[in-house]
């Protein structure tokens, strides 16, 4: 539906773990009127996971705080 390829779904998951994969895939479809290329977001995304440079705490907290609720 979002033109995520089972590749890098594949390798975020391995990179991620399961849980962490699709709780940032779900903020990618939350934010998809602004993502031009989800597939392309969500490799960029593993290849900082790959660096340790990602954490989906601050896209959660963004999808959040950019739908009108208060994070606890």
């Amino acid at each position: 539906m979002m033109g995520i390829s089972f590749s890098a779904w594949d390798e975020t998951q391995e990179l991620m773990g399961a849980e962490t994969a699709a709780v940032t895939v779900a903020c990618i479809l939350q934010r998809s009127g602004k993502i031009k290329s989800p597939d392309g977001y969500l490799a960029a995304l593993a290849g900082k996971v790959a660096l340790g440079e990602f954490s989906p705490g601050p896209m959660v907290m963004a999808v959040l705080n950019g739908s009108g609720r208060v994070a606890a």
